[in-house]
């Protein structure tokens, strides 16, 4: 790929609507923090071998540390495979990619770093406590129109995928030895990965390489069921007693899937997650004091809909104003600027492009999030804000302008 599209490049990806990709190069060159983890998790795997272990004898932390390796290294995988595919198919365009496909990526990229410090942690420590819930899930979005690109993109991850598993059934070892549960850990896992080998078998029997894809929704669909079986299979190579549906630790699941979010434990931060984390610090204390602010919130906050995806706003708004990929509208200035609807956010501008509750904001463009009750559901979302708050716009599909709110201060 040049280091600078051509004008004609530029053009054509403006036509087909697609954004830049060079903020995920970025995460694809941080990728070789995974692959030198997966280097030590295999010197560790023989290091175990010679001291007799096997993937059920040895240490929990050890298998939780095989188990975060394994998850993350898939996030990695399916990510770059996603670009990289979308390159090799349509190189007319390279340096540029459809917005459904780089919010998947950013999206799979974005976990790679909290599974990256789990399992880094749990090679140090015998009896690691993890708060996640495993089998860890992949973290798909639904895509509303899937197109034949996609799809085959989709294909491409899941030929990588299967790959990669087969080099970690080469080192698995785990001998039964008589023993009830072990034998029946090992029924169960060849049983996975057979069920994983035949799902992917029959997705590439339905749709070899050369062939054409006639329902391009169908095919993505069949392909992340694969890709889903070949990277649960993995997981229990890593720990086999979750074929059994127990667990190496002590501590209950309460990972970013619970429903409950302010029972949630941010391991970044757990002293600034909860009701108010997403209000203006300058006026925290302001609304906190205020009886119907704080029944308004907790409206809201009891009622939402979508518990996990709000969590993964709030960790992805901290590690983007730590990086400088987002800054505050209001930097230098006093009195502070907010705006003025649930939960009363700051105003903010983005400094690269990034994905924020779901949706693509360019460099210097200006968001917030603001609370929307759902009287369908009877519940609340978390909604992006976004434009030059002279004339907003809400995060809606048909990006309709509204009048400008009554008053940021």
């Amino acid at each position: 790929m040049t280091d600078r599209p051509s004008r004609m490049t530029r053009l054509k990806s403006r036509l087909k609507g697609e954004v830049p990709a060079d903020f995920l190069r970025a995460y694809q060159s941080a990728g070789n923090h995974v692959q030198a983890l997966h280097d030590e998790l295999a010197t560790d795997a023989l290091r175990q071998r010679v001291d007799g272990l096997d993937a059920w004898t040895r240490p929990p932390g050890a298998q939780i540390a095989a188990l975060g390796g394994w998850h993350l290294e898939v996030l990695q995988l399916v990510a770059d495979v996603l670009v990289d595919a979308d390159e090799q198919l349509s190189p007319s365009t390279a340096g540029f990619v459809p917005p459904e496909l780089a919010q998947q990526a950013h999206t799979m990229y974005f976990e790679v770093a909290d599974w990256l410090r789990i399992a880094t942690v749990a090679r140090q420590d015998p009896n690691p406590q993890i708060r996640r819930a495993l089998p860890a899930s992949l973290p798909w979005l639904d895509v509303v129109h899937v197109t034949e690109h996609y799809a085959r993109c989709q294909l491409l991850v899941a030929d990588a995928v299967s790959r990669r598993l087969s080099v970690a059934v080469s080192s698995f070892r785990l001998d039964a030895a008589g023993e009830p549960d072990r034998e029946h850990a090992v029924a169960r896992v060849n049983s996975a990965l057979a069920e994983a080998e035949e799902s992917y078998g029959y997705l590439r029997r339905l749709y070899p390489e050369s062939g054409p894809i006639d329902m391009p929704t169908s095919a993505a669909n069949k392909a992340r069921i694969a890709i889903n079986s070949l990277h649960g299979a993995g997981q229990l190579l890593a720990i086999p007693s979750l074929a059994l549906g127990t667990r190496p630790w002590a501590l209950p699941d309460t990972g970013p899937h619970d429903t409950d979010v302010r029972q949630k434990l941010v391991d970044t931060a757990p002293d600034v997650w909860g009701p108010w984390a997403f209000t203006d610090h300058d006026v925290r204390t302001t609304y906190q004091m205020d009886a119907g602010a704080q029944c308004e919130l907790d409206t809201h906050w009891s009622g939402d809909l979508d518990s996990a995806g709000t969590l993964r706003s709030w960790k992805l708004m901290q590690e983007s104003i730590l990086n400088g990929a987002v800054v505050r509208c209001d930097a230098g200035r006093s009195p502070s600027l907010h705006y003025q609807q649930c939960p009363w956010a700051p105003m903010y501008e983005a400094r690269q492009p990034l994905f924020v509750h779901g949706r693509l904001i360019g460099p210097f463009q200006q968001f917030t999030v603001a609370w929307e009750a759902d009287a369908a559901r009877h519940g609340s979302l978390l909604q992006l804000v976004h434009g030059q708050f002279d004339n907003v716009v809400l995060a809606q599909d048909d990006w309709v302008p509204t009048d400008a709110p009554s008053g940021s201060h």
